[in-house]
């Protein structure tokens, strides 16, 4: 399997995983009442930042906006280095191992934080980038 075969496969698990995190964030779902009364106090004690008065709830569901657009954009930066692993394999190789390392970290931070599904896509996704970048053509 080719680099430009790697870096789709990553582009699709990447793509899968954006669109997972935005429908598992959104979903209305009780977890028990303790969970419940955690998110209620994270909506209900505002607080000022920097002249806008928000909620740590905010910030937790704005943080989680940003790793979907993350996700995504990721998606579309593997995407694009499959394209330029065939048609400019020096740009490609220019940015493979920081792509690679970013979604190791990612991967990381997944198996430390969170659970099976994000960490099984992540290590996929992180897999799929190494080994893409092991096989780019040298100059």
């Amino acid at each position: 399997m080719g680099p430009r075969t790697l870096y789709r496969i990553g582009a699709g698990l990447l793509a899968f995983f954006g669109v997972a995190h935005t429908f598992g964030m959104l979903q209305k779902s009780s977890a028990g009442p303790a969970v419940d009364g955690v998110v209620a106090s994270m909506q209900a004690v505002r607080f000022n930042a920097m002249g806008s008065m928000r909620s740590v709830y905010d910030f937790y569901f704005g943080f989680g906006i940003l790793l979907t657009i993350y996700l995504l954009f990721t998606a579309v930066m593997a995407w694009q280095l499959g394209r330029l692993a065939t048609d400019a394999p020096a740009a490609a190789r220019a940015l493979a191992w920081p792509f690679a390392l970013l979604q190791v970290a990612v991967a990381v931070m997944s198996w430390v934080y969170f659970f099976l599904a994000p960490q099984i896509v992540s290590s996929l996704a992180a897999l799929c980038a190494i080994a893409a970048a092991l096989k780019l053509p040298r100059s």
